[in-house]
């Protein structure tokens, strides 16, 4: 989603895209940098449908 909660991307690409600018956005509002980030993770429903995307 962008910072106004409208949901960005049709593909799991572009949605992944958005999410790194959205982490990227939190980490500078508290002067963090992605260093700081211990763990990141995803949640989907059906993995295959993403992976077999491209085929």
């Amino acid at each position: 989603m962008d910072t106004e909660g409208n949901l960005v991307g049709k593909t799991i690409e572009e949605q992944t895209q958005q999410v790194f600018k959205n982490t990227e956005g939190i980490l500078k509002e508290y002067a963090g940098t992605g260093k700081d980030i211990i763990k990141l993770g995803i949640f989907t429903t059906d993995i295959e449908k993403h992976l077999n995307s491209e085929k």
